[in-house]
């Protein structure tokens, strides 16, 4: 613009004719220099828009991107959901199948409460049937036994010859040798020892009541079935020496049924050592006594202690 002012005052002083191409010529450089700077200008604005289209492309790529992450979130958080539900419902399967079988237990449970409960009758029956079985049992065979004898005295009664008896006529045997006024058939041996314990002395079983101190109330056994009796015996030390002690023995009095030690038969007047838990029985009864000492289960001293057993019958 001061260039084109400059020229008009230039022409004006000078005459005025060139006055209009100086005008026309600065108006055509104006007019192109605003022409390059319009260019200029339009040339800028696509620049921007490009760059304005690329960042915002680049931001709508970002949020896309973003966008695909969040679904794939959320999708991986459904499958999981899924996941969760799914074993969730194996699980109420699990627990419904679980107290199917918890019921079906309580059922066999119940029924075999009912089995043993009949089973348990039963044995009770057996058990029952068996000691009537074993009392008429004894009772026969205690008959047969006293029957024979009889028969056996009456023949050795008629077979004897009176002749004079130089014998022992056992009146001093029963000044010293009776119980409850009763003659036993049954002498202590010298090596006889009392127990350390309770002063007692030899425990007699027999059937009646009046001619011991055991009783076994038994058909089946005899008047005078069998006698315990403590015993002094030597016997071997480790060491070699030889020491001496009181052990429990057993005796049987030569009885109709028998004694019997761990459900063996021993010999009559025959000393039988009865050790720490043995068995013994007298005929046909179905009790069972059972010896334990000072170091059995606490007990404090040498005793017999009486077991009913119970009997079992297979059904």
């Amino acid at each position: 613009m001061l260039a084109c002012e400059v020229t008009v005052v230039v022409c004006n002083r000078r005459g005025g004719r060139c006055y209009s191409g100086c005008v026309s010529l600065a108006m055509m450089i104006l007019i192109t220099s605003l022409r390059e700077k319009l260019a200029f200008l339009e040339s800028d604005n696509a620049h921007l828009r490009r760059r304005l289209q690329e960042e915002q492309c680049r931001a709508l790529e970002t949020e896309k991107a973003q966008s695909h992450l969040d679904i794939r979130k959320i999708m991986e958080a459904e499958e999981k959901l899924k996941q969760q539900v799914s074993s969730l419902s194996q699980r109420e399967k699990e627990y419904a199948s679980l107290m199917e079988e918890l019921k079906s237990l309580q059922e066999k449970y119940e029924e075999r409460e009912n089995v043993l409960r009949i089973a348990n009758e039963r044995v009770g029956q057996a058990s029952k049937l068996k000691s009537l079985h074993m009392e008429s049992r004894g009772n026969v065979e205690e008959a047969r036994a006293g029957v024979k004898m009889n028969a056996e005295d009456n023949v050795q009664e008629e077979e004897e010859v009176q002749k004079p008896n130089m014998g022992l006529s056992g009146k001093l045997t029963e000044d010293t040798n009776t119980y409850n006024g009763v003659v036993i058939k049954y002498s202590q041996p010298p090596e006889a020892r009392n127990p350390r314990e309770d002063g007692d002395e030899c425990l007699p079983h027999r059937q009646r009541p009046q001619s011991c101190r055991h009783p076994t109330d038994h058909p089946s056994c005899s008047k005078q079935h069998a006698v315990l009796q403590y015993r002094l015996v030597t016997y071997n030390r480790e060491d070699g020496t030889k020491g001496r002690t009181v052990k429990p023995y057993i005796l049987d009095l030569e009885s109709a049924n028998g004694t019997y030690v761990n459900n063996r038969r021993i010999e009559p007047r025959r000393y039988v050592e009865l050790l720490e838990k043995d068995v013994v029985k007298f005929g046909y009864s179905s009790r069972e006594y059972i010896l334990l000492h000072e170091g059995s289960k606490g007990e404090d001293r040498m005793r017999l202690i009486r077991v009913l057993t119970l009997a079992q019958c297979p059904f």
